[in-house]
């Protein structure tokens, strides 16, 4: 459970210096008048925000409670594995898609717009629904661990 919580943590620091280099990039006068106009401002303003609160908060989030509550973790190991490798490229996909959108809707290109988006978008949320699954019978596998006593922090 350790290294799971270690790799989440290692993509939420590469994601927060994404963020602020995008941040830093999208505040810039000549890359808003580049990259911004009516129609791609709602799709890259999505993306920062999925970026953010998934990439970087979220992984966080997640990888801080699989290292807090790794000593209450008493089943296998390749569950916390799956939950933090499903849980990377499910966010980094599904919050690039809306990028890739933006970005299409910039150059007028369909199949950035919505081939690519749609694709992405697709492929990003099936991994979170694994991503999800194997969270859900993480927190059952500690809460039942608790319940029985299996966890010496308690």
């Amino acid at each position: 459970m350790e290294r799971a919580g270690r790799h989440l943590l290692l993509f939420s620091l590469v994601s927060l210096l994404a963020v602020l280099a995008l941040g830093v990039a999208r505040a810039s006068p000549s890359v808003r008048a580049l990259l911004d106009t009516p129609a791609s401002v709602k799709s890259l303003g999505a993306f920062h925000a999925h970026f953010d609160s998934l990439c970087w908060l979220g992984s966080a989030a997640a990888g801080a409670a699989l290292l807090g509550l790794g000593r209450a973790w008493r089943g296998p190991a390749w569950l916390p594995a799956a939950f933090a490798w499903s849980y990377i490229p499910g966010t980094l996909l599904f919050a690039t898609s809306y990028g890739l959108r933006g970005l299409g809707e910039r150059l007028g290109s369909p199949l950035l717009a919505r081939g690519a988006f749609f694709t992405l978008a697709s492929v990003g949320g099936s991994c979170l629904f694994v991503a999800i699954a194997a969270g859900v019978a993480l927190a059952f596998g500690i809460l039942r661990g608790r319940a029985a006593g299996a966890d010496p922090a308690a």
